[in-house]
């Protein structure tokens, strides 16, 4: 399989030099070595190559950019990269995740380690991601990784902020419909990122932003019906009887905020590319569905739970349809057709 591998490194260190040399020695089409700290005199060779970034000391994500960059710049005929941290991964893990991409061509490949860091990320963000993405990966945070060359593009042009950076990689494989596949490796050392509290903090937010842009185009089509109401009711259909201008007034303003929220789930949520007729049959399905569910549970908790206010009852009922309607949209309104397969 013709694949480079892509170090990004702290700075130099003899583990690191012996590190690439045993590497070179597994017919691996090229080694790229990203360090930083201070720059030294280190001749290139046809199958490596060393760089020092453009500033002496870069965050990891810096130099993870800058090198796909240089890959993507100086390679051509190679069908990934390979991208590793320092000498903390196994040759045999490096060497395993490479050969998954001449079984997954145009897969986004992660290496998934068993150590107790990665144990307590599939605690803490795997169901999340699940719950958000709909994909429970093991490893969300691994630096081991392999890219198909035809994708290098679009992860460099993401916006690179810091730690999130590789989970952003995620998120946009995901969004744009690429397959991920896990591959377990049997490295158990592996360093892990030093981060701060506000690096931690802006990863939990970038985690959460899906549910986020969810939640403001929800918020959004509120308004919206709020705002159309008033103005069908007292301009519109003014002319027309109590009910008829209440009913249709009622009816058109959902309509239209329906509208403003498909689209911008289709485009912004769930970043669905395919033909939008039926995810807007599906989309409208859910649509009556929850406005009949949201009836029956009004009509039928109203006389139980009658020491609640029916403005916050109802508040309750439409903010768990809305989870519910989430997960229906992940799943099946917006659902992708690419299938991701674990291994």
């Amino acid at each position: 399989m013709n694949y480079v591998v892509l170090i990004c490194a702290p700075a130099l260190s003899k583990s690191l030099f012996q590190y690439v040399e045993q590497l070179l020695q597994n017919s691996i089409s090229h080694v790229v070595i990203h360090y930083a700290g201070k720059e030294a005199d280190i001749k290139n060779t046809a199958q490596c190559t060393w760089l020092h970034g453009t500033k002496e000391y870069l965050r990891e994500d810096e130099q993870l950019k800058e090198g796909l960059i240089y890959c993507l710049q100086n390679f051509s005929d190679i069908h990934g990269i390979v991208t590793t941290y320092d000498a903390d991964y196994q040759i045999s893990d490096v060497l395993k995740v490479g050969k998954s991409l001449q079984i997954y061509p145009n897969h986004f490949i992660l290496g998934v380690s068993r150590t107790a860091y990665a144990r307590i990320n599939r605690f803490l963000w795997k169901p999340m991601f699940k719950l958000i993405y709909g994909e429970g990966l093991q490893d969300i945070q691994t630096r081991l990784r392999a890219i198909p060359f035809s994708k290098i593009k679009q992860f460099i042009q993401m916006k690179q902020i810091g730690v999130e950076y590789k989970l952003n990689m995620l998120i946009g494989a995901l969004q744009s419909h690429m397959p991920i596949q896990e591959v377990p490796i049997v490295t158990e050392s592996a360093k892990q990122p030093n981060t701060t509290f506000w690096e931690k903090l802006r990863f939990g937010f970038t985690m959460l932003k899906g549910a986020i842009t969810y939640a403001l185009s929800t918020i959004g089509a509120g308004i919206i019906d709020v705002i159309a109401f008033y103005l069908l009711y007292h301009f519109i259909f003014q002319s027309l009887s109590f009910g008829s201008n209440l009913f249709l007034a009622t009816i058109t303003a959902r309509i239209l905020s329906s509208i403003f929220n498909y689209w911008i789930n289709r485009k912004f949520v769930f970043y669905h590319k395919e033909t939008p007729t039926g995810s807007f049959v599906k989309y409208y399905t859910l649509w009556l569905t929850l406005i009949f569910l949201s009836y029956i549970l009004m009509y039928i908790t109203m006389p139980i739970l009658t020491f609640i206010p029916i403005v916050l009852l109802k508040l309750i009922i439409d903010a768990l349809l809305g989870l519910f309607s989430y997960q229906v949209q992940l799943h099946w309104v917006f659902k992708k057709n690419v299938a991701n397969k674990k291994g």
